[in-house]
């Protein structure tokens, strides 16, 4: 019995190992210098491959992407598409709507900024990042008003979010099933806190809820059993906890 097998990806040949071990150790780096010797050429793991094809592919891209602007003064019928290289985006005659990446990316941190193309960034369409499971962390600068329904429902891997002072509303579902989210913070212009906006963040431990929230769904944070609002004393945020027995940690927040 060969102890392995070849074939070819892409442009490359690629060595099959009887290794269950995803790291190289010295017994195994010993079987990969005798393969290469068979084969007369170097070898390496499917690891090492996969991310340089990962970074050869990244650059050729960034390469030959050039986002290309529309104009806007000879548009008839809005809302027009556009790629920003990074996020889509709706752009209207007077602001502009955040839609979702233009690509698949790998467990990166984002910031949205308050415009693009001169236009502000108002809003964002529901389900924007919905299901975008490697995504990690996300800023919101001035401009968005409402994080919409859904926006990030799904994101497993979202650790933390920053909202911009503009943000008014957190919409329906819109962090829900997020299991690895551990904090919230919230500005002091937000208002409204949607249905299971939080719902099923299990490792949500922390959520911070300023005095200008008046309104907070009964079921905003569904299945978070390990939660505590630290908000101030004698706001709704301090009624909405004993209320739900949620406990509670009265705190200055300015």
């Amino acid at each position: 019995m060969p102890i392995f097998t070849s074939n070819r990806y892409g442009d490359r040949k690629y060595v099959v190992l009887p290794i269950s071990n995803v790291t190289v150790s010295p017994r195994n780096r010993k079987k990969m210098d005798r393969i290469a010797k068979v084969l007369g050429n170097g070898i390496s793991t499917n690891k090492e491959v996969k991310f340089r094809d990962y970074r050869e592919k990244k650059a050729e891209k960034e390469e030959t992407f050039t986002p290309v602007a529309p104009d806007l003064s000879k548009v008839t019928e809005f809302p027009v598409e556009y790629n920003s290289g990074k996020f889509i985006y709706q752009l209207y005659q007077d602001h502009a709507c955040l839609s979702g990446f233009c690509e698949d990316r790998e467990n990166f941190s984002y910031s949205i900024d308050g415009e693009i193309l001169g236009l502000p960034i108002t809003e964002m369409s529901e389900g924007c990042f919905e299901g975008f499971k490697q995504i990690k962390k996300m800023n919101f600068n001035k401009g968005i008003t409402k994080i919409s329904a859904y926006a990030f429902k799904g994101c497993s891997d979202l650790e933390g979010f920053q909202l911009g002072r503009s943000v008014s509303r957190i919409g329906k579902e819109a962090f829900a099933d997020c299991g690895m989210l551990s904090a919230a913070v919230m500005k002091n212009k937000v208002k409204n806190i949607g249905s299971r906006a939080f719902a099923n963040d299990t490792a949500l431990r922390t959520v911070k809820i300023p005095e200008s929230v008046t309104s907070i769904a009964d079921d905003a944070f569904e299945n978070c059993n390990q939660l505590t609002i630290y908000c101030e004393k004698d706001t709704y945020a301090e009624e909405y906890a004993n209320a739900h027995g949620i406990n509670c940690v009265i705190m200055d927040l300015q």
